[in-house]
């Protein structure tokens, strides 16, 4: 399925730039689509990073509990 998308991505890209040779509503149509892949693939950086920051806050908290459990709530400490 991803390589259908992919294949389909291609040819409606390659479409839209042969129209854009030819035609100025193509051209501002295949540079429209061009911000819309930037902007795609700079919401999906985002949203890496935001998981990545979210698996390092769960793993800091976990640390936290376990070191606050093992030291009885810091009486030891």
């Amino acid at each position: 399925m991803v390589n259908d998308i992919k294949t389909l991505d291609v040819e409606v890209e390659d479409f839209i730039f042969n129209e854009a040779k030819k035609d100025k509503n193509a051209k501002e149509i295949y540079k429209e689509i061009g911000q819309l892949k930037e902007d795609f693939d700079k919401l999906i950086t985002n949203i890496q990073e935001q998981n990545k920051i979210r698996t390092q806050v769960r793993d800091l908290e976990t640390k936290s509990e376990d070191f606050r459990i093992k030291y009885k709530n810091g009486v030891e400490i």
